[in-house]
Formats: C-alpha cells, sequence, structure tokens
C-alpha cells in the first residue's frame, strides 16, 4: 500500500512538472508543418505497440526513432507529442495495466521528449551564429541532435528508474 502511495505522488509530481514545462515551452515552439509530425504519430502508435514484455513487468519498445525523428523536425512539440503517442500501448490497456502507472509513464516520455527538444532548438539556435566561426555544417548538425539524444536518454533513464524502484522496492542504483 505504501508503494501504489508513492508511485501516486511520484505521478502527481511528474504531472505538475509537466504542465509547468510544458506550457512555456510549447508556446513558443508551435510547429509549423503538422503533416509529418502525423505520420511520425501514426508510426509511433504502430511500433509502441509491438513491445516486448522484460522482467519487473516493464516492456522494450521501438518508437525511439520516430520520437527523435519529431524533435528534429518540431523541437519540443515533437518530442512531447511523439513521446506520449509512444507512451500507452493497446496491450497496456487490454492486461488493464493500473491507470497510475500509465499516467507515470505518459508523463515522463512526455518530459523527456520535451526537453530533448529544447536541448535540440537552443543548442541549434546557439550553434547558427557560430557557422561562421570555424564550426563545420557537419559538426553543426551532430552537435545538437548529440546532445538531444543524450537528454532524453539520461531523462528516460532517471525517470523511469525511479518509478521502477518506487513500484518494485528495489533500490534506484540496482
Amino acid at each position: 500500500m505504501r508503494r501504489h502511495r508513492q508511485m501516486q505522488l511520484y505521478a502527481g509530481a511528474l504531472l505538475a512538472v509537466a504542465l509547468l514545462l510544458g506550457g512555456p515551452i510549447l508556446r513558443d515552439n508551435i510547429p509549423t508543418e503538422p503533416w509529418p509530425l502525423i505520420a511520425l504519430f501514426v508510426l509511433t502508435l504502430v511500433l509502441s505497440n509491438l513491445a516486448v514484455e522484460l522482467p519487473f513487468a516493464v516492456s522494450l519498445s521501438f518508437p525511439f526513432a520516430p520520437i527523435f525523428a519529431g524533435i528534429l523536425q518540431a523541437g519540443p512539440a515533437g518530442g512531447a507529442l511523439l513521446g506520449v503517442a509512444s507512451a500507452v500501448s493497446f496491450q497496456k490497456v487490454r492486461e488493464h495495466k493500473p491507470p497510475v502507472l500509465m499516467l507515470v509513464n505518459v508523463c515522463q516520455l512526455f518530459i523527456a521528449g520535451l526537453l530533448a527538444g529544447w536541448v535540440h532548438v537552443s543548442i541549434s539556435e546557439g550553434l547558427d551564429g557560430r557557422a561562421g566561426q570555424g564550426l563545420s555544417s557537419l559538426g553543426l548538425g551532430f552537435v545538437a541532435p548529440g546532445f538531444a539524444v543524450a537528454a532524453f536518454f539520461l531523462l528516460n533513464l532517471l525517470l523511469v528508474g525511479v518509478a521502477l524502484s518506487l513500484k518494485t522496492g528495489i533500490g534506484w542504483a540496482d
């Protein structure tokens, strides 16, 4: 019962963070072209339903490629929207996964996608002014996406690790 209450508090905290960060970041980063994002959304939904079940009732899904494409194409909005699209699968609904776990998954992928997109946009804008100062276009093409991938990976790892620790009682480092 204590773990369930901790998970509820964690879900509430993640939802609050998602709302607090999402509003200001998304307001300044609205995508202008929706069709590529819609196509990536559908692809993400399909790939998230091809998940492989792992121990501790965790699943590994394959939608990172379209999420990353969405980050490159539409920045924070693409990362957040496609993160949410990857969070809930039909299998989880059929298995009656607890709503609190699905909310945690939605929020953590929203936050990871949003912030990875923000990192990409921020670094890209910062590097655009330095293009003539010795940075090659090849270097510019790898720096911002590389940091965006690292941000998504680290945030996802951290937020999932906390959720697994709360759910199982196993220490976060383990």
